[in-house]
C-alpha cells in the first residue's frame, strides 16, 4: 500500500488529537479549465485530461464523471488509503539504546515541548533545540496516521458551517464581528492561500479529503 504525506500546522495537529477534524480541503493543482461547451478540463502535470461536468452535486462544483478517476489523480490517494502526518519539530535525537539499537525521539511544536516516542513521553535529555518545519519531517517520527474515508472535488465557498467545524477550524467568534463558523474558516483559509493567489474570493477548486484517525 502507498502511504503518502500530508503537512498540517500545529493547530490543525492539535484538531486532529483532540478528534475536531476529519476533513481537510487543498487547492487543485493546475485548477479545472471552463470549455465553450459547458464543461470543465482538468489537466494533471499537463499529462492528463478529465472530463467534468458543467454542474457538480454542491452547487456548481466540477466533479469528474468518474469516481475512480478522483482517486487516480487526487495526490492524497482514495478511500482506504493511509496518509500520514508531517508536523513541525522543535527537537530531535536518536538515543542510543545499544551498539546496534537507537530509538528516535522528538519534541513537536504542537505540543508546546512535550518529547514523544514510539511507546511513551519521555522527559528532554540531549536533543537540539532547533525548529524543523513540517515539510522536513521525517517520516521516522511520524505519530499520526488518517486513513481516508473520502474524496471529492468542490470550490473552497461550497462549504457550510458543519464542514467547517468537520475542518477544526477555530472559533474567533466575537459578539461583536457576527461571524459563523463558515466566517472563521474564511479567515483561516485566507491566512494560508490567499497570498499564493488562492484566497477565499477567488473560490478554487479543492480536493475534500475526508479521513479517521487511526489507532
Amino acid at each position: 500500500m502507498i502511504e503518502r504525506p500530508i503537512m498540517f500546522t500545529g493547530e490543525m495537529v492539535r484538531a486532529i488529537l483532540a478528534g475536531r477534524k476529519t476533513e481537510t480541503r487543498r487547492v487543485m493543482k493546475p485548477q479545472p479549465e471552463f470549455t465553450a461547451t459547458g464543461s470543465w478540463h482538468w489537466g494533471h502535470k499537463d499529462r492528463h485530461r478529465i472530463p467534468c461536468g458543467p454542474r457538480g452535486v454542491h452547487g456548481g462544483s466540477a466533479f469528474p464523471f468518474d469516481a475512480e478517476a478522483i482517486g487516480t489523480y487526487c495526490p492524497y490517494g482514495v478511500p482506504g488509503s493511509r496518509i500520514y502526518v508531517k508536523e513541525a519539530l522543535i527537537g530531535v535525537i536518536d538515543t542510543i539504546l545499544s551498539p546496534n539499537e537507537t530509538m528516535p525521539v522528538a519534541a513537536y511544536e504542537a505540543d508546546r515541548g512535550h518529547i514523544w516516542t514510539k511507546d511513551k513521553y519521555r522527559e528532554p535529555w540531549g536533543w537540539k533545540q532547533a525548529r524543523l518545519p513540517s515539510m522536513f519531517m521525517p517520516k521516522r517520527f511520524t505519530r499520526i496516521w488518517l486513513e481516508i474515508t473520502g474524496v471529492g472535488v468542490r470550490r473552497v465557498q461550497d462549504m457550510d458551517n458543519n464542514d467547517a467545524l468537520a475542518e477544526g477550524t477555530p472559533d474567533i467568534r466575537t459578539t461583536e464581528n457576527n461571524f459563523d463558523m463558515r466566517d472563521c474558516f474564511h479567515v483561516l483559509w485566507d491566512s494560508i492561500y490567499a497570498k499564493r493567489g488562492y484566497g477565499w474570493d477567488t473560490n478554487p477548486h479543492v480536493w475534500v479529503i475526508q479521513f479517521e484517525r487511526m489507532k
